[in-house]
């Protein structure tokens, strides 16, 4: 299925369809359904088993993403005061030339 070595990306996501029994689900399917487009009707979607993380894991993902999201909030606002800082450097720059830009 996947051609990548133990530990890189696509081992895991073998190994992760493995453990979770996506295999047999995907191979489980109709016939009618594994053709080179497949159609699924909203029924089908909503009959298709689906796989969840342990909660522990999902804990452990949320506070990732929390902690990642404070990164990007903090740098968000550096941006901003450095444009805001630039923005007022220009004005001084333009005033101490004597011209005025519109």
């Amino acid at each position: 299925m996947f051609t990548g070595g133990t530990g890189f990306g696509e081992s895991e996501i073998r190994r992760y369809m493995l453990e979770n029994d996506l295999v047999e689900a995907i191979t489980g399917l109709p016939t009618d359904m594994l053709g080179t487009k497949i159609q699924l009707s909203l029924d089908d979607v909503r009959d298709l088993p689906n796989s969840v993380p342990p909660l522990g894991e999902q804990i452990q993902i949320t506070v990732f993403l929390d902690n990642e999201l404070v990164k990007f909030d903090t740098l968000t606002i550096e941006a901003q005061r450095a444009i805001y800082l630039l923005q007022e450097r220009r004005t001084a720059l333009i005033s101490a030339a004597g011209y005025r830009l519109d």
